[in-house]
């Protein structure tokens, strides 16, 4: 996840290398009796992402974010309640567009649909809470869009041979 303002994605997983890393889970799933989790190709066992629904971050200085790669906020609990903080708009828009594509091994809305975060940063007043957070949403446009694509080319594909196995679970969570 490009961090700390760095204005590449060089160091990201390659979209294949994403997809060899969920066979090589896979592996270690069969041969050892643990369960290792895997943020996004686990996602399709969680309804998409977790962020600001399941799951959020408070960072050192009280600031709520919807995940610990998502460096924006809107709340605060030094100001706020922390149950109130979780009402926020920033947190209720996340949720009302999650999951972001019918293909749940595409959760991040950073990384597999960084048209979101950018839309979420214009609906949303909310702040950047990292050095270098705005680069997600400006200097990074067009290198997480190719990034997106290139994802979207493996995972479309992978998604048609698993879709009856979470199709029932995202339409329920729809429901919710």
């Amino acid at each position: 996840m490009p961090v700390n303002g760095d204005k590449n994605t060089e160091l990201m997983p390659t979209p294949e290398q994403r997809n060899n890393q969920k066979l090589r889970r896979n592996e270690i799933r069969k041969k050892f009796p643990i369960f290792i989790i895997d943020f996004w190709n686990d996602a399709p066992f969680v309804g998409g992402c977790l962020a600001a629904k399941y799951y959020s971050h408070v960072n050192n200085f009280g600031d709520l974010e919807p995940c610990i790669f998502t460096h924006f906020a809107q709340a605060n609990i030094k100001n706020l309640p922390l149950k109130e903080a979780l009402k926020c708009q920033f947190f209720k828009e996340i949720r009302k567009r999650q999951p972001y594509s019918p293909n749940l091994l595409m959760p991040c809305m950073l990384i597999d649909h960084p048209h979101v975060i950018r839309e979420l940063s214009q609906v949303c007043k909310i702040s950047p809470t990292h050095p270098g957070a705005q680069t997600l949403i400006k200097d990074l446009k067009e290198p997480l869009d190719q990034y997106s694509q290139k994802v979207h080319q493996i995972y479309d594909k992978i998604w048609e041979g698993v879709e009856a196995t979470f199709g029932e679970k995202l339409k329920k969570d729809k429901k919710l």
